[in-house]
């Protein structure tokens, strides 16, 4: 794929390099270099997402077969818009410090916790796990927002483009009382909608 065919005015706008300076941002040389570590591409009507233990980061995959559709996020994109999976976690940060990754298109900054490992367990359980994917959702935006800021950019125009997914396997109820709560605390602590979905539509 030739650069001409990927619009990569997407990441460019977002100033991520000089946000991230001192981090893996800096070996990107030239456009196509983002592809290298940074970032994954994709262009088609639904793809996956799947946080994939063995590379140590979340990965687009053509079919959940051998991996299980409730490990996975889906992604809708009856649009074909251009779209960039940013590795988050294992990449630019350490290890479960930020939120796995992030899914950018057009006016779309979509960040990502997986928690597709929870089990239906005990009510405690199951609460600590939502706001720890809160907790490291928040982290992520609160150091975006920290960076943007820094390089005298105003961070509301990028805030409405966010939302926060949590993605949990099918065995957790959805829509719980205790995830209501946490999403709305989130929203209050940080203006961005959290949503525990395994599923997102690009529009």
């Amino acid at each position: 794929m030739e650069r001409k065919d990927i619009d990569f005015d997407i990441i460019n706008k977002l100033g991520l390099k000089e946000v991230f300076k001192g981090t893996e941002f800096d070996n990107v040389d030239d456009d196509m270099s983002y592809l290298d570590k940074l970032f994954e591409y994709r262009k088609t009507l639904q793809s996956y997402v799947f946080d994939d233990p063995d590379k140590g980061y979340s990965t687009f995959i053509d079919n959940t077969r051998g991996f299980g559709s409730d490990k996975c996020l889906k992604i809708r994109n009856r649009l074909l818009k251009d779209i960039f999976l940013w590795h988050i976690d294992g990449i630019l940060f350490h290890r479960d410090s930020k939120c796995d990754c992030a899914i950018i298109s057009n006016d779309v900054l979509n960040f990502v916790e997986f928690k597709t490992n929870a089990k239906l367990g005990t009510d405690k359980a199951l609460e600590e796990t939502y706001e720890k994917a809160a907790e490291q959702l928040s982290e992520t935006i609160s150091t975006l927002r920290k960076g943007i800021e820094a390089i005298g950019r105003d961070f509301s125009l990028i805030r409405k483009k966010i939302v926060a997914y949590v993605v949990l396997n099918k065995s957790i109820p959805q829509r719980s009382t205790y995830q209501t709560t946490v999403a709305f605390k989130f929203s209050k602590k940080n203006r961005v909608r959290l949503v525990f979905e395994n599923e997102m539509d690009i529009s």
